[in-house]
């Protein structure tokens, strides 16, 4: 009965919810849609259609690329881009395609912007979807069935639908000669640097506009003009190792100082190759560590929150089951050193002129989602819910996105927060005391980690005798990057980093740690070019 009931209400209350949609094409192909799918879609001998989440993405966006030697190259779009997602789960509350690994946002090819262009885009995407939920529920079913125990993915329990809708933003204004003006300008910046090879830049401005409805009712409406630049950096050191680097940005093209501020960050680039390309090898180390803000992110991103969200069941692709993070079962616990907070703010949309990509106003299960104080004075006191709770009792608070596949339990926004932050110099002087009273001649400063290898990008001794620095290369940490570092920390710096993590942002300060052991990574230098740069 309980099934019928729930369905009865997705059939009369969405109508009733969306009677109050913006009044554009998007949502309108969107609704209905939605509402064809869940009233016809269906194959015999599978169930219908149990969820759907429709979300709609439309950019404006001219590409100015610049280089090292002064080159200038322009594609523009006349027309918006419109990309078409869909995520469906296909059986009820009880028992549904939700749970398997393979659930996924189908993505659609670049469609116009009319209402008939929309719904086909639509219409292909959601048969696609559902065909892929229909075999995944069937791929559940029979696991259940072989497991031959109680069910163990939890229902569904739906939190009260919400809704954003962003206000008007002028329209995108472009003046390409400028644009092209300023590429020569940030593309010349590398003519101090002779070592460089190579350095590519991309702007891209952007007027982004997100559609965002479910079958519950819930729906978003975002609206933003943003600037998006990529710097690509290649070179050898003097010692013939092969370096590059990539870096992109996203600023907030509304705010006043947003240029000045992504110069400061390609200077801080920039700079940073120079030390790479001065660099000696490194050799084997145990003690003190200083965590430069960029290598803290990454740090907080592998101990702690990649343990901090999919905490339900997942059956996985070869039929085993397995579940994500560790922390679900820590809470008031201390994790962290006792003079940091963490908090997640799903709602923060731009810090130090930088757009984040973690800005949540819903959540794919269509809740608002709560800012979350997720450590207080180094206990942890909360994590992130969805609507499918993995244990009795706990209920959404808005923290469920299909991030790989099907709601899981996920952050946003991840803001590192120390008591008594430390200026860059007093982390020097206490790293350097720290060594002295460990009979140490010198200590490791880190500056950039490497994803998946835990490779040290570049890294500075700091002498105890008298602080001066002398840049290393060819270092990888030993140390086991877990929760564990954590509770290690000696002191936080006063200036945070805004660290990309997929949809996630980390916002970060430079950290100094009791210990971390780090080696020689043992690899031989490149061959250099042949030809040097013209």
């Amino acid at each position: 009965m309980k099934k019928y009931i729930l369905l009865g209400l997705l059939f009369t209350a969405f109508p009733l919810l969306a009677s109050s949609l913006p009044d554009n094409p998007f949502f309108h192909a969107m609704q209905d849609e939605m509402q064809r799918s869940l009233q016809r879609l269906q194959l015999k001998g599978s169930p219908r259609p149990h969820y759907i989440v429709y979300k709609l993405e439309s950019s404006y966006r001219p590409v100015v690329l610049g280089s090292l030697f002064g080159e200038i190259a322009l594609r523009q779009h006349n027309i918006p881009m419109i990309t078409a997602n869909v995520l469906l789960s296909a059986g009820s509350d009880k028992h549904d395609s939700f749970g398997t690994e393979g659930n996924y946002w189908n993505w659609y090819r670049w469609v116009g912007d009319s209402y008939n262009d929309i719904r086909h885009a639509l219409w292909d995407a959601t048969n696609a979807a559902y065909l892929r939920a229909a075999r995944l529920y069937e791929n559940k079913q029979s696991y259940l069935r072989k497991k031959d125990a109680q069910q163990p993915f939890p229902d569904f329990i739906p939190g009260p639908q919400g809704a954003h809708i962003d206000e008007a933003v002028p329209e995108l204004s472009i003046d390409i000669p400028a644009l092209e003006a300023w590429a020569k300008q940030l593309g010349s910046k590398g003519r101090k640097y002779p070592f460089l090879e190579r350095l590519e830049l991309w702007l891209k401005p952007e007027q982004y506009k997100s559609f965002w409805l479910n079958s519950l009712g819930g729906y978003a409406y975002i609206n933003l003009n943003l600037i998006s630049v990529e710097i690509s950096l290649a070179w050898h050191t003097k010692d013939g190792f092969e370096r590059t680097s990539n870096e992109t940005w996203y600023m907030d093209m509304q705010k006043d100082g947003w240029k000045e501020a992504l110069e400061k960050q390609i200077d801080i680039l920039l700079e940073t190759a120079q030390k790479t390309y001065e660099a000696k090898e490194g050799s084997a180390y145990i003690g003190p560590v200083l965590l430069s803000a960029p290598a803290a992110a990454r740090l907080w991103q592998e101990a702690f929150v990649k343990n901090m969200g999919e905490f339900g069941t997942l059956v996985s692709s070869d039929g085993k089951e397995r579940s994500g993070g560790s922390f679900k079962d820590k809470l008031g616990l201390r994790v962290v050193a006792p003079f940091i907070d963490v908090y997640d703010k799903p709602l923060l949309r731009t810090y130090n002129h930088q757009v984040l990509l973690g800005f949540s106003p819903i959540d794919d299960e269509g809740v608002v989602p709560q800012g979350l104080t997720l450590i207080k004075n180094g206990f942890l006191r909360e994590i992130p819910t969805s609507s499918r709770p993995f244990k009795e009792g706990i209920r959404t608070n808005g923290h469920g996105f299909a991030t790989q596949g099907f709601p899981r339990e996920y952050l946003t926004n991840v803001l590192v927060e120390p008591h008594q932050p430390l200026s860059s110099e007093e982390l020097e002087k206490k790293l350097l005391d720290m060594c002295r009273a460990q009979g140490l001649e010198y200590g490791y400063i880190l500056y950039g980690l490497n994803n998946g290898d835990n490779g040290v990008s570049l890294a500075e001794r700091i002498y105890v005798a008298d602080g001066h620095k002398e840049p290393v290369y060819g270092l990888r940490i030993e140390t086991d990057m877990g929760p564990r570092l954590l509770r290690d920390i000696r002191g936080a710096g006063d200036e945070k980093t805004v660290f990309k993590a997929g949809t996630q942002n980390i916002l970060a300060p430079a950290l100094l740690l009791e210990e971390m052991e780090l080696v020689p990574t043992g690899k031989k230098p490149d061959r250099k070019p042949f030809v040097p740069r013209p």
